[in-house]
């Protein structure tokens, strides 16, 4: 459901938490039963530490803005057709 950031120095907590799949949090018992509830998806940070990105279901991948209160955050289609127009709710956008 989230996508945590730890620095390895302070063990106390994560740096910061990103809502990744909170929308599923109503079918938790659907993806229970059909063995979903284990899938994991890769995360990266980017070369200048400012953002991390992270996989999603259908094909979607979401940015988050790693600054301390950052709000930034997107959501994006991965296709092999360039030319493909989906429109996707992005809530800011994230320069990485």
């Amino acid at each position: 459901m989230t996508l945590k950031l730890w620095d390895l120095n302070m063990d106390s907590g994560p740096v910061a938490t990103f809502q990744v799949h909170e929308y599923l949090r109503p079918k938790l018992c659907d993806l229970y039963e059909n063995d979903s509830i284990f899938d994991k998806f890769e995360c990266c940070l980017s070369g200048d530490g400012h953002c991390v990105a992270t996989g999603s279901y259908s094909n979607l991948f979401r940015v988050f803005g790693c600054a301390p209160e950052s709000t930034e955050a997107s959501t994006l289609e991965a296709s092999r057709n360039p030319m493909r127009s989906v429109k996707l709710q992005i809530l800011n956008c994230v320069c990485c």
